[in-house]
């Protein structure tokens, strides 16, 4: 059997060839399955997990809830943030509005994640250019650029989107210069 990994939502395919191949884990936790079927298929997933202090964020699940949930939201990518020793989910958005207001979209995406059970966006970029959501030929998001773009949220250069940049309350007792 050869199975294709699609150009969005590999982790998704990667779950069904697991529950097509036989793999799927007994558990039902959704990393061993996207794990195994990953082993299975010779490729890695590894940092679609986000680890953060409200629990474990899958990012290709919160973003398919977003995409689904959210009628503002035309494409979206979630990557892992570092403020200090701890990891935080950061969302660059993609809006059809313009100028999108990041903190009422920060808030309506908190509350449709926490609904199903995921962990809370600490910060949210409303990408404006290009160069805010940067994607390759295929039209691929590049996540790796962006988490080395928010690797340091405490370095004020993080903020692609200073003017366009919401940050979560639970964050907000942070110093403004430790968050960007």
């Amino acid at each position: 059997m050869h199975l294709h990994r699609s150009v969005s939502g590999g982790a998704i395919v990667a779950a069904v060839a697991a529950f097509v191949i036989g793999c799927a884990s007994p558990s039902g936790d959704p990393a061993a399955v996207i794990a195994r079927a990953n082993q299975a298929m010779g490729t890695s997933n590894l940092k679609s997990i986000r680890y953060t202090a409200d629990g474990t964020g899958y990012s290709v699940l919160m973003e398919e809830v977003l995409l689904s949930e959210i009628s503002a939201i035309s494409d979206c990518a979630v990557v892992a943030g570092r403020h200090g020793d701890e990891t935080v989910p950061v969302a660059v958005i993609v809006t059809d509005d313009s100028p999108a207001e990041a903190g009422r979209l920060l808030a309506e995406v908190n509350d449709v994640l926490e609904k199903a059970g995921h962990p809370r966006i600490a910060v949210l970029d409303v990408a404006v250019t290009a160069e805010d959501f940067p994607v390759g030929v295929t039209g691929k998001v590049l996540k790796r650029e962006l988490r080395e773009r928010y690797n340091d949220l405490a370095n004020p250069s993080t903020a692609s989107c200073p003017h366009n940049r919401a940050i979560a309350p639970f964050m907000a007792n942070q110093p403004a210069s430790e968050v960007a």
